[in-house]
């Protein structure tokens, strides 16, 4: 893993937050139904319930895709955490994009009952952030912990680069700050 990453990715791991086929390999692209994984385990930790109860407790639906019958990837559709890609489909191998994984952190955080706690700076590239996604990565990024760390940023020259790849440090790394927030 990535020197800058080590710390807070250890900590994710050391409060079982992190399954155990991401425990490898931080620097590859996460997947969309790798992200689901993380989601729905910080999602349970922190509230104690599963996810199942969750989606009882919250009225989710039954959700269903084509292409994946993996629980974590149900789960969080069932939440509304995430969507598919259309005609049925989820793409659970696809890479998930900056801004996908901001949708889905913003969603997770409103299951959390967790809300922005500061301002948000608008990005250089706002113009290139999809439309679905705006208000998403302007709540992400205006979100912090106690210790004032950020749970998402940008990339440097204030860009958020919302189409890149997100990998999975990032992903960890962002799901571990959630997680921390009060």
């Amino acid at each position: 893993m990535s020197a800058w990453a080590a710390d807070e990715v250890e900590k994710a791991v050391m409060a079982e937050l992190v399954p155990e086929e991401l425990q490898r390999q931080y620097t590859k692209p996460c997947t969309r139904q790798e992200f689901c994984q993380l989601v729905a385990a910080i999602t349970q930790k922190r509230t104690g319930n599963t996810v199942q109860q969750l989606i009882v407790y919250r009225g989710g639906t039954d959700s269903s895709f084509t292409d994946t019958d993996n629980a974590d990837v149900l789960a969080c559709a069932s939440l509304g955490i995430v969507n598919g890609v259309g005609n049925g489909r989820f793409a659970p191998d696809a890479h998930i994009t900056r801004e996908q994984a901001a949708t889905m952190l913003v969603r997770a955080a409103g299951i959390l009952d967790i809300r922005t706690n500061r301002e948000h700076t608008p990005f250089n590239d706002a113009d290139r952030i999809s439309t679905w996604a705006k208000a998403a990565v302007a709540e992400v990024s205006a979100m912090q912990t106690e210790d004032g760390t950020m749970v998402m940023q940008g990339v440097g020259s204030n860009r958020f680069a919302p189409s890149d790849p997100y990998t999975r440090e990032q992903s960890i790394i962002t799901a571990y700050r959630l997680f921390r927030m009060k």
